[in-house]
């Protein structure tokens, strides 16, 4: 089963106002996300700056606050998963995520700007979540 973004009725709250850019945005057009162009260890990870995804119809960006490192990722990084997940490089690594949504779409229902939400992204998506911003499909 493909991993969906769920966020938890429980655990969302809606802010007043979006947050201020961080000192880390690098332009309104363009984001600090992690990347690796070949398989292996840690090392092979670098900071890039990339695009910052738009929200098109039917989708949502959201501001990354928090992301984990699982073993399944490792696996991904250092190659061992190419039968399972065939990884294109460069790679985005990341499918957990807590944040606050930045952008909707026109046709979203789910969400609305300023709501905290915490979930998963598939990993087949072209955003990966260790990243300042991630784009994702409403609902």
């Amino acid at each position: 089963m493909v991993p969906t973004f769920r966020p938890s009725v429980a655990e969302t709250r809606t802010t007043t106002a979006p947050k201020e850019p961080s000192m880390t945005d690098t332009s309104a057009d363009l984001m600090k996300a992690a990347s690796f162009a070949r398989f292996g260890a840690p090392d092979v990870l670098d900071v890039v700056e990339r695009p910052r995804p738009r929200a098109g119809a039917g989708e949502v960006v959201v501001r990354v606050d928090a992301t984990t490192v699982n073993g399944g990722e490792i696996a991904q990084r250092r190659g061992k998963l190419q039968w399972i997940v065939r990884t294109a490089l460069p790679a985005y690594p990341g499918v957990d995520l807590a944040g606050e949504i930045v952008e909707t779409g026109p046709g979203v229902t789910t969400f609305r700007l300023g709501e905290l939400v915490w979930g998963t992204v598939d990993e087949r998506g072209p955003d990966g979540t260790a990243a300042e911003r991630c784009s994702h499909q409403d609902g």
